[in-house]
């Protein structure tokens, strides 16, 4: 699994995909998660049954590096809210998240399950398009779901070394 192994950001030596999912379910929460909620969030999303000795060191650490900010909540409780820089961060690392996202999805890394979703959206989209526009405009979205395959597979390329 992802969890434990650290991402490669220029300037942040020490953040771990862990973080970057954390970072992530606090941006989920418009009004600020509390601990608790993240790690119900975490456990749900991304069957990942986190302990508060994992979360709350994180917290600490995005706290640090400016990724999150902390309010006193309900009952002194502790809320915390993506910062701009922590969305600038997860902007950068999109892909990262997809990737994870998907490995934690029920069906994950199914071929089948995968190709058999994209040629139903194909099917519907092409169903859907009535004027050669349309179809020209599902043509490049076909081309940028290649692209977006094509740089997945340079992230396994690269994380392999080939």
């Amino acid at each position: 699994m992802f969890i434990g192994k650290k991402l490669n950001v220029p300037g942040q030596r020490d953040l771990s995909y862990a973080a970057l999912i954390v970072l992530k379910a606090i941006g989920d929460f418009p009004n600020g998660g509390y601990g608790y909620n993240l790690m119900q969030a975490l456990t749900k999303k991304y069957d990942w049954a986190v302990k508060s000795g994992t979360v709350y060191p994180i917290l600490k650490r995005l706290l640090d590096k400016k990724f999150v900010i902390q309010k006193e909540g309900e009952s002194r409780k502790k809320v915390y809210f993506i910062t701009p820089l922590g969305h600038e961060l997860l902007k950068s690392l999109e892909t990262e998240l997809k990737i994870i996202e998907a490995r934690s999805s029920p069906d994950g890394w199914n071929s089948d399950v995968i190709i058999e979703k994209l040629r139903t959206y194909c099917a519907v989209i092409l169903n859907n398009a009535k004027t050669s526009e349309e179809i020209s405009l599902t043509r490049q979205e076909l081309r940028s779901i290649k692209d977006q395959i094509t740089n997945i597979i340079d992230l396994i390329d690269e994380q392999l070394g080939t």
